[in-house]
């Protein structure tokens, strides 16, 4: 598996961790949506924008992290 440069394997399960303890941060989501993109895990990735759109309507790095992925806000 490719990993893009500052991610690891392990990245997931930290940004788990920060979801545990905040779980309505739109921007813990955000970071694991980066995570599961960088890590070529499309649909996860999306879930996870999509969930911190929710949180945050405003929320402008999933924005256009959707719209890169062609989900659309």
């Amino acid at each position: 598996m490719d990993v893009a440069v500052g991610f690891s394997p392990s990245s997931p399960s930290t940004a788990e961790r920060s979801l545990e303890l905040r779980p309505n941060d739109a921007n813990a989501l955000n970071t694991r949506g980066h995570i599961f993109e960088a890590l070529g895990k499309r649909e996860e990735a999306i879930v996870d924008f999509r969930r911190a759109l929710a949180k945050d309507a405003n929320h402008k790095s999933s924005t256009e992290a959707l719209r890169r992925l062609g989900a659309g806000p």
